[in-house]
């Protein structure tokens, strides 16, 4: 697997997280891009799952000031409340990373690339994400 990495995140951190929040069974991605996000800015897009080239990226704000990030997840409609740009990152790649596993696990993947195939995918990465970044904040 091939890291690019434009932040100030350390490259160990990068992988330490990687191994933390990677589904078992998963082979490496070809590629993971860490991007910065625009100064101040939180909303928007944070990641996305390439499947042709296997590519993961994540734009990660520089700086979170104190600030906490609470959203409303757009498919599960659970919350998530992320205190810190590492529990960012927790969260983020786990959910970049399920869809991964999903490509390479769900023979669904190829059925449906709308309606209600993206949502099963959605909610599944959602969900995930929501029980990696738990299990970050028990283990650490």
């Amino acid at each position: 697997m091939l890291l690019r990495n434009t932040t100030d995140v350390p490259p160990l951190l990068v992988r330490y997280i990687y191994n933390f929040v990677k589904p078992p069974g998963m082979s490496d991605p070809e590629l993971i891009q860490f991007k910065n996000k625009q100064k101040g800015i939180y909303h928007g897009q944070w990641g996305w799952y390439y499947s042709k080239d296997k590519r993961v990226v994540l734009i990660i704000p520089p700086s979170f000031n104190g600030k906490v990030i609470r959203d409303r997840l757009r498919y599960s409609k659970k919350y998530i409340e992320m205190r810190n740009r590492v529990e960012f990152i927790v969260a983020i790649m786990a959910h970049e990373l399920r869809h991964h596993w999903q490509h390479e696990n769900w023979d669904g993947w190829r059925l449906d690339r709308k309606g209600d195939g993206k949502w099963c995918r959605e909610v599944d990465a959602e969900i995930y994400e929501l029980q990696m970044l738990r299990k970050w904040r028990r283990d650490h």
